[in-house]
């Protein structure tokens, strides 16, 4: 009896699963936009609920290589109505890092921190 009711909170667990549904809470406008581009490395939440990240790209236009803008650090934060809204934290000009492939961590404190191409940055 333990087996069937186990396997049937599994079966219902893997249902449920699968019909999750994907929201895009918030599109880079890229180096046009200086918001950033190529946000790939995870995110992380603050007690707020707030989202933070790093982009590869974008930011400083007068930072160029292959893509216009050494990156940025933003966070996105959740309004009221369901959308989402960014603001750049910090954008990288190249001698203080550039292209942070890394994402960021909390400290103690609370300050982000990321380590883009050997550089360590904290949040002012």
């Amino acid at each position: 009896m333990k087996i069937i009711a186990l396997t049937a909170v599994l079966t219902l667990g893997c249902t449920l699963a699968s019909a999750q549904q994907y929201k895009v809470l918030y599109e880079f406008g890229g180096s046009s936009n200086n918001d950033g581009a190529s946000s790939e490395a995870p995110l992380i939440f603050d007690r707020s609920g707030n989202l933070y990240g790093t982009t590869a790209y974008g930011g400083d236009p007068s930072c160029t290589g292959n893509i216009p803008g050494c990156g940025t650090v933003f966070e996105l934060s959740p309004g009221s109505d369901g959308t989402w809204a960014e603001t750049v934290l910090y954008t990288f000009s190249g001698p203080d890092g550039a292209s942070p492939d890394a994402g960021l961590i909390f400290d103690i404190a609370g300050a982000w921190r990321t380590a883009p191409t050997g550089k360590i940055r904290q949040a002012n």
